[in-house]
């Protein structure tokens, strides 16, 4: 059943940012139970024992997975935004896509928020490891094309390049003399790539090639943020394409700007496994072959002619994206 206009329900909670003191919210009238207590089945959660497990794989907020012995408790997850004033993410932004995946049926269910964090209806899956992301990477390629298609009413005009340069901006003001040296010099040489990227994705727009259309481009396919990988016991029909999650960078864009930057972020590797490095563009970025196969199923995907495959799967790793 999609979700409903009327939810998430609000309230006024503000809950700690730091995991050891969330684990000491147990008051029964502690933010973080008022706040529990609008998700379905857990009305009664003032008098509950709660286990609150943290989840990995979130950067720019903690994740927890919220469960109390009552049968017919379902189990919450627990979005925590950490700093209020984040620079970098719009929280009412990514609040409205995933409102709007919870509504078509893409998204987990969104039962409540508060001003720093909202609860929604855990899926028992795991992300993918980066290995999983590059074996399924026709799959991967399917979810994002689905993910374009159901969130084209948000796309307005392109948003990505003004952002960028905000981004850029707060970054070249927060570098200090005393940075690595790698920083103050690559930060240099940001405007003038970015400028050379806008140009070359302008003429691609122009072009009504595939991938040309500016659709809501999530920024931020990698294998942590796909979920696929069921943990025991999860039921069957989870067993579907790899879900896409959190939306902190998602903007309106160039559909191949999306597909190109999961091409670099199939070079990286989050797992922090010992000798393992996180980049790795000469052994881990997707050969021709890979990238086609991923170009024609985002194309088929979307009612697209798979033959386009090949030039897209040139154009869309034009060399100045690198």
């Amino acid at each position: 059943m999609a979700g409903g206009a009327n939810l998430p329900l609000c309230c006024d909670a503000l809950l700690p940012d730091e995991p050891h003191l969330l684990q000491q919210e147990q008051e029964p009238q502690s933010p973080l139970r008022r706040l529990l207590a609008l998700a379905p089945g857990w009305a009664d959660v003032a008098s509950w024992t709660l286990t609150i497990t943290r989840l990995g794989g979130a950067w720019s907020n903690y994740v927890y997975c919220v469960q109390t012995e009552t049968a017919s408790a379902p189990s919450l997850l627990l979005r925590v935004y950490g700093a209020l004033d984040n620079p970098l993410i719009s929280r009412a932004a990514e609040l409205t896509v995933a409102k709007h995946l919870d509504h078509l049926d893409l998204g987990p269910r969104l039962w409540a928020v508060c001003s720093n964090a909202r609860v929604e209806e855990y899926w028992p899956l795991k992300p993918l490891t980066w290995r999983q992301m590059r074996v399924a990477h026709v799959s991967v390629a399917r979810s994002l094309a689905a993910f374009h298609e159901a969130t084209l009413g948000l796309a307005g005009g392109c948003s990505l390049w003004p952002r960028a340069r905000a981004w850029l901006a707060l970054a070249q003001a927060a570098a200090l003399p005393s940075s690595p040296p790698w920083l103050l010099p690559t930060l240099a040489a940001v405007p003038g790539r970015l400028t050379a990227l806008e140009e070359f994705m302008a003429d691609w727009v122009a072009s009504g090639r595939p991938g040309s259309s500016v659709v809501w481009a999530h920024n931020d396919v990698q294998h942590n943020n796909l979920l696929g990988a069921p943990d025991e016991g999860a039921s069957a029909d989870l067993q579907q394409l790899p879900r896409l999650i959190d939306y902190e960078y998602s903007c309106s864009a160039p559909a191949a700007y999306d597909i190109g930057n999961h091409f670099c972020e199939q070079a990286a590797d989050y797992s922090d496994e010992p000798g393992v490095e996180m980049l790795d563009y000469v052994r881990r970025y997707p050969d021709a072959g890979e990238r086609i196969a991923f170009c024609a199923a985002y194309l088929g995907e979307r009612g697209r002619e798979a033959a386009d495959a090949e030039a897209c799967a040139d154009g869309w790793t034009h060399p100045v994206a690198h």
